[in-house]
This record gives C-alpha cells, sequence and structure tokens, in this order.
C-alpha cells in the first residue's frame, strides 16, 4: 500500500488564486516483479501513467476538492491495490 502525500499546492495565478498545480509524492514499491510505474487517479479515473518516479504534478486544477490515489503496475500488467484516497483543497 502506497501513502500519499501533497508536495506542493501553488497557484499559478498568485493575484487571483484561481488555477493550481498539485504535486503528489509517495514511497517508492516494494514490489517483488519488476516494477513498470505507478498510475495515478484523480476522482476514481486515471489521470495519468507515469514510469517509476515517486511524485506527480497536476496542472490546471480549479478551485475545489479532489480525491486522489496511487496504484503500481508491472511489466505484466499487474497492478496493485490503489492507495487509501488523499482528499486535497484547492482554496
Amino acid at each position: 500500500y502506497y501513502t500519499l502525500f501533497v508536495k506542493n499546492i501553488n497557484p499559478k495565478n498568485k493575484t487571483t488564486k484561481s488555477v493550481y498545480e498539485i504535486t503528489l509524492s509517495w514511497g517508492a514499491s516494494t514490489d517483488d516483479r519488476k516494477l513498470s510505474g505507478y498510475k495515478i487517479y484523480s476522482n476514481g479515473t486515471l489521470a495519468a501513467t507515469l514510469s517509476t518516479v515517486t511524485s506527480y504534478t497536476l496542472y490546471g486544477k480549479s478551485v475545489g476538492t479532489y480525491s486522489y490515489t496511487v496504484s503500481a503496475y508491472d511489466a505484466t500488467g499487474n497492478e496493485s491495490t490503489q492507495s487509501i484516497a488523499l482528499v486535497v483543497t484547492a482554496p
């Protein structure tokens, strides 16, 4: 299982604070098979398929509340259980 962390929430427009970048971070997989990468889900929908990096920035997020999870996948297509959801509010 993975624990997601919010690394940063930065407003793109410092004046209006209407669009945000949200950077997520998590610990590396300890899978006993060859890790291919990670999948990021936003509100239950696949948002990104990544290589073996352990952080990801989502750009252009509007003010609101988002639920994120991460899972790992290997070369044979096996995917881990998604992490416990991290709920993030862009103020």
